[in-house]
Protein backbone atom coordinates (compact mmCIF):
# COMPACT_ATOMS: atom_id res chain seq x y z
CA UNK A 1 0.00 0.00 0.00
CA UNK A 2 1.29 3.49 -0.89
CA UNK A 3 2.90 5.18 2.13
CA UNK A 4 2.16 8.63 0.72
CA UNK A 5 -1.51 7.74 0.34
CA UNK A 6 -1.67 6.52 3.96
CA UNK A 7 -0.11 9.76 5.21
CA UNK A 8 -2.60 11.75 3.16
CA UNK A 9 -5.54 9.88 4.70
CA UNK A 10 -4.12 10.42 8.20
CA UNK A 11 -3.73 14.14 7.61
CA UNK A 12 -7.27 14.37 6.25
CA UNK A 13 -8.57 12.79 9.46
CA UNK A 14 -6.64 15.30 11.55
CA UNK A 15 -7.95 18.17 9.42
CA UNK A 16 -11.50 16.88 9.91
CA UNK A 17 -11.11 16.91 13.70
CA UNK A 18 -9.56 20.39 13.65
CA UNK A 19 -12.42 21.71 11.50
CA UNK A 20 -14.93 20.29 13.98
CA UNK A 21 -13.17 22.01 16.90
CA UNK A 22 -13.02 25.31 15.00
CA UNK A 23 -16.73 25.10 14.19
CA UNK A 24 -17.52 24.46 17.87
CA UNK A 25 -15.38 27.40 18.99
CA UNK A 26 -16.98 29.78 16.49
CA UNK A 27 -20.46 28.67 17.51
CA UNK A 28 -19.66 29.09 21.20
CA UNK A 29 -18.30 32.60 20.74
CA UNK A 30 -21.17 33.70 18.50
CA UNK A 31 -24.16 32.26 20.37
CA UNK A 32 -23.06 31.96 24.00
CA UNK A 33 -21.51 35.26 25.02
CA UNK A 34 -24.53 37.04 26.49
CA UNK A 35 -24.92 35.46 29.93
CA UNK A 36 -23.12 33.01 32.18
CA UNK A 37 -25.96 30.50 31.75
CA UNK A 38 -25.61 30.55 27.97
CA UNK A 39 -21.85 30.18 28.26
CA UNK A 40 -22.33 27.11 30.46
CA UNK A 41 -24.70 25.52 27.96
CA UNK A 42 -22.44 26.26 24.98
CA UNK A 43 -18.91 26.70 26.42
CA UNK A 44 -15.80 27.54 24.47
CA UNK A 45 -12.95 25.05 24.31
CA UNK A 46 -10.98 27.33 26.63
CA UNK A 47 -13.74 27.14 29.26
CA UNK A 48 -13.92 23.36 28.96
CA UNK A 49 -10.17 22.93 29.49
CA UNK A 50 -9.46 25.61 32.09
CA UNK A 51 -12.70 25.64 34.11
CA UNK A 52 -14.86 22.56 33.65
CA UNK A 53 -12.04 20.00 33.63
CA UNK A 54 -10.54 21.02 37.00
CA UNK A 55 -14.05 21.42 38.47
CA UNK A 56 -14.57 17.68 37.95
CA UNK A 57 -12.28 17.18 40.96
CA UNK A 58 -15.23 18.05 43.21
CA UNK A 59 -17.44 15.26 41.83
CA UNK A 60 -17.70 12.39 44.32
CA UNK A 61 -18.74 8.75 44.04
CA UNK A 62 -22.11 8.25 45.71
CA UNK A 63 -21.43 11.22 47.99
CA UNK A 64 -17.76 10.47 48.59
CA UNK A 65 -14.46 10.38 46.76
CA UNK A 66 -14.39 13.97 45.49
CA UNK A 67 -12.03 16.80 46.45
CA UNK A 68 -12.81 20.11 48.15
CA UNK A 69 -11.15 22.33 45.58
CA UNK A 70 -10.95 22.21 41.76
CA UNK A 71 -7.64 20.95 40.41
CA UNK A 72 -6.33 19.11 37.39
CA UNK A 73 -4.78 16.37 39.52
CA UNK A 74 -8.01 15.87 41.45
CA UNK A 75 -9.99 15.80 38.21
CA UNK A 76 -7.70 13.12 36.77
CA UNK A 77 -8.07 11.04 39.94
CA UNK A 78 -11.87 11.35 39.94
CA UNK A 79 -12.11 10.58 36.21
CA UNK A 80 -9.72 7.66 36.68
CA UNK A 81 -11.87 6.15 39.44
CA UNK A 82 -15.08 6.43 37.48
CA UNK A 83 -13.39 5.25 34.28
CA UNK A 84 -12.17 2.08 35.99
CA UNK A 85 -15.70 1.35 37.21
CA UNK A 86 -17.12 1.85 33.72
CA UNK A 87 -14.37 -0.29 32.20
CA UNK A 88 -15.14 -3.06 34.67
CA UNK A 89 -18.81 -3.05 33.67
CA UNK A 90 -17.97 -3.03 29.95
CA UNK A 91 -15.38 -5.81 30.12
CA UNK A 92 -17.32 -8.02 32.56
CA UNK A 93 -20.54 -7.56 30.62
CA UNK A 94 -18.88 -8.21 27.26
CA UNK A 95 -17.08 -11.33 28.49
CA UNK A 96 -20.22 -12.72 30.12
CA UNK A 97 -22.31 -11.88 27.07
CA UNK A 98 -19.85 -13.60 24.73
CA UNK A 99 -19.79 -16.79 26.79
CA UNK A 100 -23.56 -16.97 27.22
CA UNK A 101 -24.30 -15.90 23.66
CA UNK A 102 -21.97 -18.38 21.98
CA UNK A 103 -23.08 -21.13 24.36
CA UNK A 104 -26.77 -20.49 23.67
CA UNK A 105 -26.14 -20.32 19.93
CA UNK A 106 -24.32 -23.65 19.96
CA UNK A 107 -27.12 -25.22 22.02
CA UNK A 108 -29.65 -24.03 19.46
CA UNK A 109 -27.57 -25.72 16.74
CA UNK A 110 -27.01 -28.88 18.79
CA UNK A 111 -30.57 -29.84 19.69
CA UNK A 112 -33.73 -29.41 17.63
CA UNK A 113 -35.99 -29.18 20.70
CA UNK A 114 -33.81 -26.47 22.24
CA UNK A 115 -33.81 -24.70 18.88
CA UNK A 116 -37.60 -24.62 18.78
CA UNK A 117 -37.73 -23.40 22.39
CA UNK A 118 -35.05 -20.70 22.28
CA UNK A 119 -35.01 -19.34 18.75
CA UNK A 120 -38.40 -17.53 18.85
CA UNK A 121 -37.71 -15.71 22.17
CA UNK A 122 -34.23 -14.72 20.99
CA UNK A 123 -35.59 -13.31 17.74
CA UNK A 124 -38.25 -11.45 19.72
CA UNK A 125 -35.74 -9.97 22.16
CA UNK A 126 -33.59 -8.79 19.26
CA UNK A 127 -36.35 -6.38 18.22
CA UNK A 128 -36.85 -4.85 21.68
CA UNK A 129 -34.97 -1.56 22.26
CA UNK A 130 -32.53 -2.36 25.05
CA UNK A 131 -32.89 1.08 26.65
CA UNK A 132 -36.59 0.33 27.14
CA UNK A 133 -35.61 -2.50 29.50
CA UNK A 134 -33.64 -0.30 31.90
CA UNK A 135 -36.71 0.37 34.13
CA UNK A 136 -37.17 -3.40 34.51
CA UNK A 137 -33.57 -3.87 35.63
CA UNK A 138 -33.94 -0.96 38.05
CA UNK A 139 -37.09 -2.59 39.45
CA UNK A 140 -35.43 -6.01 39.76
CA UNK A 141 -31.99 -4.97 41.03
CA UNK A 142 -32.34 -1.39 42.23
CA UNK A 143 -29.07 0.48 41.91
CA UNK A 144 -26.91 -2.52 42.79
CA UNK A 145 -23.77 -3.27 40.84
CA UNK A 146 -24.95 -6.73 39.84
CA UNK A 147 -27.90 -5.16 38.03
CA UNK A 148 -25.64 -2.88 35.99
CA UNK A 149 -23.45 -5.77 34.90
CA UNK A 150 -26.40 -8.07 34.18
CA UNK A 151 -27.89 -5.39 31.97
CA UNK A 152 -24.73 -5.25 29.84
CA UNK A 153 -24.50 -9.06 29.80
CA UNK A 154 -28.12 -9.32 28.67
CA UNK A 155 -27.67 -6.88 25.79
CA UNK A 156 -24.44 -8.46 24.55
CA UNK A 157 -25.86 -11.99 24.90
CA UNK A 158 -28.76 -11.17 22.59
CA UNK A 159 -26.35 -9.78 19.99
CA UNK A 160 -23.95 -12.72 20.17
CA UNK A 161 -26.70 -15.37 20.04
CA UNK A 162 -27.96 -13.89 16.77
CA UNK A 163 -24.41 -13.63 15.41
CA UNK A 164 -23.68 -17.25 16.38
CA UNK A 165 -26.84 -18.59 14.74
CA UNK A 166 -26.09 -16.60 11.58
CA UNK A 167 -22.45 -17.74 11.53
CA UNK A 168 -23.48 -21.41 11.86
CA UNK A 169 -25.92 -21.03 8.97
CA UNK A 170 -23.13 -19.46 6.88
CA UNK A 171 -20.85 -22.50 7.22
CA UNK A 172 -20.97 -24.46 3.98
CA UNK A 173 -22.76 -27.82 4.53
CA UNK A 174 -19.91 -29.47 2.64
CA UNK A 175 -17.60 -29.29 5.66
CA UNK A 176 -20.03 -30.99 8.03
CA UNK A 177 -20.88 -33.62 5.42
CA UNK A 178 -17.19 -34.29 4.82
CA UNK A 179 -16.61 -34.70 8.55
CA UNK A 180 -19.53 -37.15 8.79
CA UNK A 181 -18.13 -39.11 5.85
CA UNK A 182 -14.83 -39.44 7.69
CA UNK A 183 -16.66 -40.82 10.75
CA UNK A 184 -16.61 -37.74 12.96
CA UNK A 185 -18.95 -37.69 15.94
CA UNK A 186 -21.26 -34.81 16.81
CA UNK A 187 -18.78 -33.53 19.39
CA UNK A 188 -15.89 -33.74 16.92
CA UNK A 189 -17.90 -31.80 14.32
CA UNK A 190 -18.59 -29.14 16.93
CA UNK A 191 -14.92 -28.92 17.89
CA UNK A 192 -13.32 -29.12 14.44
CA UNK A 193 -15.93 -27.62 12.10
CA UNK A 194 -18.51 -25.46 13.86
CA UNK A 195 -16.41 -23.56 16.41
CA UNK A 196 -13.50 -22.79 14.03
CA UNK A 197 -16.05 -21.85 11.38
CA UNK A 198 -18.02 -19.35 13.47
CA UNK A 199 -15.25 -17.67 15.46
CA UNK A 200 -13.87 -15.49 12.63
CA UNK A 201 -17.32 -14.12 11.81
CA UNK A 202 -18.26 -13.53 15.45
CA UNK A 203 -14.93 -11.98 16.40
CA UNK A 204 -14.98 -9.89 13.23
CA UNK A 205 -17.86 -7.90 14.70
CA UNK A 206 -16.07 -7.19 17.98
CA UNK A 207 -16.02 -3.44 17.28
CA UNK A 208 -19.81 -3.33 17.03
CA UNK A 209 -20.11 -5.41 20.20
CA UNK A 210 -17.76 -3.15 22.18
CA UNK A 211 -19.55 -0.06 20.92
CA UNK A 212 -22.85 -1.48 22.15
CA UNK A 213 -21.25 -2.53 25.45
CA UNK A 214 -20.17 1.06 26.10
CA UNK A 215 -23.67 2.28 25.19
CA UNK A 216 -25.27 -0.26 27.54
CA UNK A 217 -22.90 0.60 30.39
CA UNK A 218 -23.59 4.29 29.84
CA UNK A 219 -27.34 3.67 29.91
CA UNK A 220 -27.12 1.64 33.12
CA UNK A 221 -24.94 4.25 34.84
CA UNK A 222 -27.06 7.13 33.64
CA UNK A 223 -30.29 5.80 35.11
CA UNK A 224 -29.34 3.64 38.08
CA UNK A 225 -25.67 3.55 39.10
CA UNK A 226 -24.06 5.67 41.80
CA UNK A 227 -20.69 5.75 40.05
CA UNK A 228 -19.15 5.59 36.61
CA UNK A 229 -18.79 8.02 33.72
CA UNK A 230 -22.49 7.76 32.96
CA UNK A 231 -23.25 9.05 36.45
CA UNK A 232 -21.12 12.14 35.82
CA UNK A 233 -22.94 12.61 32.52
CA UNK A 234 -26.30 12.38 34.32
CA UNK A 235 -25.47 15.12 36.84
CA UNK A 236 -23.90 17.25 34.11
CA UNK A 237 -27.24 17.19 32.30
CA UNK A 238 -29.18 18.04 35.47
CA UNK A 239 -27.02 21.15 35.99
CA UNK A 240 -26.94 21.91 32.23
CA UNK A 241 -23.16 21.67 32.22
CA UNK A 242 -22.25 21.00 28.59
CA UNK A 243 -18.52 21.31 29.25
CA UNK A 244 -18.46 18.32 31.57
CA UNK A 245 -20.66 16.37 29.18
CA UNK A 246 -18.20 17.02 26.34
CA UNK A 247 -15.32 15.79 28.51
CA UNK A 248 -17.15 12.53 29.26
CA UNK A 249 -18.11 12.07 25.60
CA UNK A 250 -14.48 12.63 24.62
CA UNK A 251 -13.34 10.04 27.16
CA UNK A 252 -15.84 7.51 25.83
CA UNK A 253 -14.48 8.07 22.33
CA UNK A 254 -10.87 7.62 23.44
CA UNK A 255 -11.62 4.52 25.52
CA UNK A 256 -13.70 2.95 22.75
CA UNK A 257 -10.97 3.52 20.16
CA UNK A 258 -8.33 2.09 22.50
CA UNK A 259 -10.41 -1.02 23.18
CA UNK A 260 -11.11 -1.40 19.45
CA UNK A 261 -7.37 -1.44 18.73
CA UNK A 262 -6.68 -3.98 21.48
CA UNK A 263 -9.61 -6.16 20.42
CA UNK A 264 -8.53 -6.04 16.77
CA UNK A 265 -5.00 -7.13 17.70
CA UNK A 266 -6.38 -10.03 19.77
CA UNK A 267 -8.75 -11.10 16.99
CA UNK A 268 -5.93 -11.05 14.44
CA UNK A 269 -3.85 -13.20 16.79
CA UNK A 270 -6.64 -15.72 17.48
CA UNK A 271 -7.51 -16.02 13.79
CA UNK A 272 -3.95 -15.95 12.47
CA UNK A 273 -4.54 -19.33 10.82
CA UNK A 274 -6.96 -17.69 8.39
CA UNK A 275 -5.67 -16.49 4.99
CA UNK A 276 -5.38 -12.70 4.79
CA UNK A 277 -6.14 -10.47 1.84
CA UNK A 278 -3.16 -8.50 0.62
Amino acid sequence: MNIRWLLKIRWLRIVGVVCLLIAWEIGARVFAVKTQAEAQIYPTIEMIIFRELPNLATFGMGGRGGFDQPSYLGALIVLGRHSLITFWRVIAGTAGGFLLGIGAGLLIWWNRIIRKLLEPPVLLLRNIPLLALIPLFILWFGGREIGNIFYVIFGITVMIVISTITAIHNIAPFYEEQALTLGASRVQILRTVIIPGILPEILGGIQVVLGNAFALALGAEYFAAQSGLGRILHFSLIYMNTGRMMIIVFLFMVYALALFKIARALVDHWTRWMPREE
